[in-house]
């Protein structure tokens, strides 16, 4: 995530660098988490 002092970012433009950031960090985790929603979309009791 860059800083938003030492250069002029927009509110979108910080949006986007922290879902990225974020997406980045968690990648394999909502990986995981879509994948075990998407092969048992419904779970049975």
């Amino acid at each position: 995530v860059r800083s938003v002092r030492s250069q002029r970012l927009s509110v979108s433009g910080l949006v986007d660098n922290i879902v990225r950031h974020h997406i980045e960090r968690y990648e394999d985790e909502i990986n995981r988490i879509y994948e075990e929603n998407i092969r048992n979309p419904i779970k049975k009791n």
